[in-house]
């Protein structure tokens, strides 16, 4: 919204990239992996729901017809079903880069996806 509302001064973003990310990051609205891992559900149903208010908030100011209504189906469908999924794979990316830099082992780092995301 924010891109859109500058016209034909927008920055040629995608708008479906990283800067929702980093938008959330700095308005502290954001929910980083940790929690996502470790919140109990019912912790992270609370926090999903604030950040859904936050955003229905500035929907409603730019199209009121967008607002997200049913709350506790978009997290139980799409939110939680996935949490199982993907939890297993998160961990502590410190002592894998410590290792691989020990072992001089190469690494990639990808700009903005991997910035202190």
């Amino acid at each position: 919204m924010h891109e859109e509302l500058k016209g034909s001064n927008k920055l040629g973003t995608t708008l479906s990239g990283v800067g929702p990310c980093y938008s959330d990051k700095v308005n502290r609205i954001g929910i980083r992996m940790i929690d996502f891992a470790s919140l109990n559900i019912q912790e992270l149903i609370t926090r999903i729901s604030h950040i859904i208010k936050i955003d229905n908030v500035i929907l409603n100011a730019f199209s009121p017809e967008n607002t997200i209504t049913k709350i506790h189906t978009l997290i139980d469908d799409s939110i939680l079903s996935y949490r199982s999924l993907i939890v297993p794979y998160i961990r502590d990316e410190r002592p894998i880069l410590n290792s691989a830099l020990c072992n001089d082992d190469k690494i990639v780092v990808e700009g903005s996806q991997s910035f202190y995301l």
